[in-house]
């Protein structure tokens, strides 16, 4: 009855009101197809990131086995060696084993950092503390670069801020600006507001990551990463995840000469505004 009272009421409407209704209910019918179309496409993406994510971290499990039996081999050859200074080579060959052993560790535990339903609790940690055993680990890794770390901050600024993730977070960045910024990576770490907002700056002297637009300051988020630039990889992808996890913002200033990554730890509006302004007027990079 209620079908047939509409249909009698549509037949009622004169032509002009009958045209807008049909362009209604198509304009309707298009949105609802193309919302239907991009929820396909963001399950597609969605699925697709999972599948990579999986198949990164099962080759990094991989890794552990070969390395161990790695690591064994080379200790139990420095022991038997008479040579002293082949005995000294094999036990930092072993030493730099032990050194990607822990990096996999590592790398394992980032998906239960990011799983968790929030950020582990802040606490106050030195930021010497943190830099010097990944900058020690890199000059280790990247042994025929000239790599200069610069210290642009008090020897006993403190952060306020979950310790596990924010290591975790300097690692992919600093070990970024190493790997891409060629055989003479000079990386600069500064702070802007210690006593406040506490931005962390990093700063480095390679190609940059191409990202649009050029020499601006952005915010990044996974949809602004181009996919062909060199450090673009899953680690920026997990750098971005564990920024949205502390509850902080990662900002970008990228040129081919150099990147700035911005940590802004506490944003707020006028931390952010604060950060912006600071950031935009270091154009030495």
């Amino acid at each position: 009855m209620l079908i047939y009272n509409m249909t009698d009421s549509i037949l009622h409407l004169d032509t002009a009101r009958l045209v807008v209704l049909s362009l209604l209910i198509l304009s309707v019918i298009a949105l609802t197809v193309l919302l239907l179309w991009l929820r396909r496409q963001l399950r597609e993406r969605t699925e697709q990131l999972l599948r990579s994510e999986q198949a990164f971290f099962g080759m990094v499990h991989d890794l552990k086995t070969p390395l161990a039996a790695a690591y064994a081999d080379l200790r139990h050859l420095s022991e038997q060696e008479s040579d002293p200074n082949k005995a000294i080579a094999l036990e930092d060959s072993a030493e730099r084993i032990n050194l990607i052993s822990d990096k996999v560790k590592r790398l394992l535990s980032l998906p239960k950092l990011l799983q968790e339903s929030h950020a582990s609790k802040p606490v106050k940690i030195s930021l010497m503390g943190l830099l010097l055993p990944v900058e020690s680990e890199l000059e280790v890794s990247y042994p025929t670069r000239q790599i200069t770390f610069e210290h642009l901050f008090d020897i006993e600024q403190n952060l306020t801020t979950p310790a596990g993730e924010m290591e975790a977070l300097l690692r992919i960045l600093l070990e970024n600006a190493v790997k891409y910024a060629g055989t003479e990576p000079h990386i600069t770490i500064s702070m802007h507001d210690p006593g406040g907002q506490s931005t962390l700056i990093i700063q480095d002297n390679g190609p940059g990551l191409g990202i649009r637009p050029n020499n601006r300051l952005v915010e990044l988020h996974l949809e602004s990463l181009p996919t062909k630039a060199a450090g673009n990889g899953i680690g920026l992808l997990y750098a971005i995840r564990l920024c949205r996890e502390m509850g902080a913002k990662l900002l970008c200033r990228s040129t081919e000469s150099g990147t700035t990554m911005a940590i802004v730890l506490h944003p707020g509006k006028e931390s952010l505004k604060s950060a912006v302004r600071h950031l935009q007027k270091r154009r030495e990079v």
